[in-house]
């Protein structure tokens, strides 16, 4: 007895094979937030709850045999992030998967998976779209770029003045850096280096400055000494201010800004009787926040 012909098109769109091809069509793409995230963390909950840790003062000098100052490490900031649920669907008839005339079943696995990376990609791009829109705060009450981070007893800014970006703008940019505060209001270290985000219009201008071992553009032969301290990083697509950028620390620990995972990619598939088609789904869960955004530092070009 003959066995009937089994065609790819009679299957279902299983789990395994969604997952396989979110996972390839991913690796794939011009990963982006990677560039801007600093750590991923996952977590079993709802939220959590972030702390930022005042530190101590500085030592102080004392008689021999004299008292030791103590000091109290407290939280002068906390927030709760909550995940957010990113999910896509597509459903087809019966007739249409057991047809498939115009092989729709191999196309919507790649689909969903531009999808969700669209998503990933536009929700971590907008940590940088939003960095002085007043709706979106940090875990001390300011935006991302502002001019009064508060502190024990004062503020700091990361926000350098407006200017194109140029090869001036960004060694004043290093130097602004050199001003920013830690909690107890002595100046925050940063060695550096630090990714050089810029949208895709800036893309060859930041190209041009920073592969050139002098400084481009003059007739004199000066070191180009931001090129030591800056990783280019290639134009993001996804930010929407063309004459905008910032550093963000290249060391992933330094990076402030975080990206928070709950439940991981999860593909789901049924059969609805009553219209006759399959539904096919994916979920999952994520959010993006920052820490005290100490080493970054931005510029709303010009």
């Amino acid at each position: 007895m003959s066995q009937p012909n089994v065609r790819y098109t009679t299957m279902p769109l299983h789990h395994r094979g969604l997952l396989d091809v979110y996972n390839l069509y991913t690796e794939r793409q011009p990963n982006h937030w990677k560039n801007i995230i600093g750590k991923e963390i996952s977590t079993d909950e709802l939220y959590e709850e972030i702390a930022t840790l005042s530190g101590l003062s500085p030592a102080s000098t004392i008689r021999e045999a004299g008292g030791i100052p103590f000091d109290q490490i407290t939280v002068p900031f906390t927030k709760k992030f909550y995940l957010d649920i990113y999910a896509i669907g597509v459903e087809f008839s019966k007739q249409v998967q057991r047809n498939d005339v115009y092989n729709k079943l191999k196309a919507p696995s790649k689909m969903m998976a531009k999808s969700h990376y669209i998503a990933l990609e536009q929700g971590v791009a907008d940590i940088i779209n939003n960095a002085t829109n007043s709706s979106y705060t940090g875990i001390d009450g300011k935006v991302l770029a502002a001019t009064d981070h508060p502190t024990a007893s004062s503020s700091w800014s990361n926000l350098s003045t407006a200017a194109a970006l140029s090869i001036g703008s960004l060694e004043q940019m290093i130097t602004d850096m050199g001003n920013q505060l830690a909690y107890r209001d002595y100046p925050e270290v940063h060695p550096g280096p630090w990714n050089l985000i810029v949208p895709t219009e800036l893309a060859i201008t930041a190209k041009r400055l920073l592969m050139s071992m002098g400084q481009p553009g003059t007739a004199n032969n000066d070191k180009n000494v931001a090129r030591d301290q800056i990783n280019y990083v290639s134009g993001n697509p996804f930010l929407t201010d063309t004459n905008g950028y910032c550093l963000l620390p290249a060391n992933d620990e330094d990076n402030p800004i975080r990206m928070m995972n709950g439940m991981p990619m999860t593909p789901e598939e049924d059969f609805d009787i009553r219209t006759y088609t399959h539904l096919f789904a994916t979920v999952v869960e994520r959010t993006f926040w920052w820490k005290y955004p100490l080493g970054t530092q931005f510029n709303a070009g010009a």
